[in-house]
């Protein structure tokens, strides 16, 4: 009877902790509204930035996919910016050529030797840009010929503007838990930023007025950081800039997702280093969601190893339950209905993979970009 009381104690406290934070951060993401006026932007000055180091595959195939950008049929002060951070597979030559090509529409920077990163690459292109910028990666591809209208059209009323960056689909279970723990990033980050208390967003669909990230810049801590300067950027900017969101099908921007699970977690290490540096209520909460989910799937096998199997049976269909009334709405708010009949294995696997997550980073130091 004891271990009966323990463990259904334990159970409903991760249902009521779980259903809690969907009330307080999902909600706020589920009323989440895009407002804007897609008229008036004829020369409307923009540009585009992008960090690049090694990216020769990628290059030419983002500068065809913002080519076809309505954007810049609607204004002739627009321009791709590429700053190359020391690439040594011929990617700076490939950008040279591209802005010989489009002259006006690319200039292709290099980074001064004696600085090396992304941090460093976007602070020296912005050096370069007009006051309207999106930030972007190469490997990106918008998925409408809108996205950098909708984008530019928030920033005139914004200093800072937020969009989602998924992964593109394919049919792996590595991918599914890659896109599972996308969506639930981007609900927790655009929820917050809905309570008016951002802490993050993703370099990879940016937008930010150039004045308001050279001020802003200046001001972020963790500069020592490899990654996560988007959510520092994001952190120091909340509460001196306006933070805004756009949560909408047109202006989302895919990426390829890690092919295999070693490069994932060195991804994910690198992401997550920042987390030190957050406000310590959203610590405080991200800590405890991610311990709900890690505690999930070691609970179950609890249960189903020590309790009688109608007991076990009878949790293990709430868990089902609790875990679709928890994901399922923002699942279909960003468009990833195929996952929606793997909800609760995703679940205990992103449970377990952040078991895995947590033990790499605190035994592994070595952190690079690329």
């Amino acid at each position: 009877m004891l271990n009966v009381n323990i463990f259904l104690s334990f159970f409903s406290l991760l249902c009521l902790l779980q259903i809690s934070y969907f009330l307080f951060i999902v909600r706020a993401f589920l009323k989440h509204k895009n407002t804007f006026d897609a008229e008036n932007v004829n020369d409307l000055e923009l540009d585009f930035l992008i960090a690049i180091k090694d990216e020769i595959n990628n290059v030419e195939l983002v500068v065809k996919s913002l080519l076809k950008q309505s954007i810049f049929q609607e204004s002739s002060s627009v321009r791709i910016i590429f700053v190359n951070d020391h690439s040594e597979d011929g990617t700076a030559a490939l950008s040279g050529e591209l802005e010989a090509k489009f002259p006006k529409k690319i200039l292709s920077l290099d980074l001064p030797d004696g600085v090396s990163g992304k941090k460093a690459a976007i602070n020296y292109g912005m050096e370069h840009t007009s006051n309207y910028v999106i930030l972007l990666d190469a490997d990106c591809r918008p998925a409408t010929v809108d996205w950098a209208l909708i984008m530019a059209k928030k920033l005139e009323k914004s200093d800072i503007v937020i969009g989602y960056g998924p992964f593109f689909k394919e049919q792996s279970l590595l991918n599914r838990l890659i896109r599972f723990e996308c969506m639930w990033i981007a609900t927790q980050y655009f929820g917050w930023n809905q309570k008016k208390k951002p802490y993050m967003g993703v370099g990879r669909n940016m937008a930010v007025k150039r004045d308001v990230h050279r001020d802003i810049s200046s001001k972020v801590t963790g500069s020592n950081l490899i990654s996560g300067d988007d959510d520092l950027f994001i952190k120091a900017a909340a509460g001196e800039s306006t933070v805004d969101s756009v949560i909408d099908t047109r202006s989302f921007v895919y990426s390829a997702a890690e092919n295999s699970y070693r490069a994932y977690i060195n991804q994910k290490r690198r992401q997550i280093s920042t987390s030190v540096y957050y406000k310590l209520y959203h610590q405080i909460a991200l800590a405890i969601d991610a311990g709900v989910k890690i505690l999930w799937p070691f609970l179950l096998v609890g249960i189903w190893c020590m309790l009688p199997a109608s007991i076990a049976i009878t949790c293990t269909l709430v868990f089902v339950v609790i875990q679709y009334v928890v994901h399922i709405s923002f699942i279909r708010k960003l468009e990833e209905r195929d996952l929606i009949v793997f909800i609760p294995l995703l679940v205990l696997l992103y449970g377990l993979h952040l078991t895995i997550l947590a033990a790499y980073t605190l035994f592994s130091k070595n952190i690079r970009w690329k």
